[in-house]
């Protein structure tokens, strides 16, 4: 199954501990060639991923107030931990290329089923508890220290205020950061870098 409008020959990954585990070193190279991704670094180390062999790719990213990072983790059969693979810059399209391409051809060889967007369960909990934890404590401030300068109606309203606020962001934080899988190949677009 071809991936449409993919040009480009590849992109630089940033060292992790995941592809040390498979014996790749510093800022491997990686590729998708024929149903295949594949890392190379420069003393000589490579890794092959058939399609077939992937058991669930995820795809997700992160956006911060200067700039979005992207990152997949691929779930392969008899691993404890998924191999973390993340572009050296941010908004490389020859990343979303490439990813692209082999999300395709995981796409073709084991089904659409296999592929997941966010990133992972303890990020979204992380975002959550922490949330929870800021909107809580405004809340307390303004029940214990505003209600005896202003009275206690203006407490309530503010902590009401701050638990619709914890709630609207929780559900977005989940919705956005919780792994599920993807309800289409178009929807992968979402979880690539773009052009700016």
């Amino acid at each position: 199954m071809a991936a449409p409008g993919d040009e480009g020959s590849g992109f630089y990954a940033s060292s992790d501990e995941s592809l040390a585990r498979h014996g790749i070193g510093a800022a491997p190279e990686v590729f998708c060639l024929g149903g295949k991704l594949l890392l190379r670094d420069g003393a000589g180390g490579l890794l092959e991923i058939a399609a077939e062999r992937v058991e669930r790719l995820r795809l997700g990213f992160v956006r911060t107030k200067f700039d979005t990072y992207h990152e997949t983790r691929l779930f392969l059969p008899g691993e404890a931990e998924p191999l973390l693979i993340k572009p050296r810059t941010t908004r490389d399209l020859h990343y979303a290329a490439t990813m692209r391409r082999f999300a395709h051809a995981v796409a073709g060889a084991r089904g659409l089923d296999r592929l997941e967007r966010g990133l992972t369960g303890r990020v979204a909990l992380l975002g959550i508890v922490v949330v929870l934890a800021v909107c809580t404590a405004a809340s307390l401030m303004a029940l214990l220290v505003w209600s005896k300068e202003h009275g206690m109606a203006g407490a309530v309203v503010f902590t009401a205020a701050m638990a619709g606020a914890a709630g609207l962001m929780t559900w977005h934080g989940v919705s956005r950061e919780r792994p599920r899988p993807l309800a289409s190949l178009d929807e992968l677009e979402r979880y690539l870098p773009r052009p700016r």
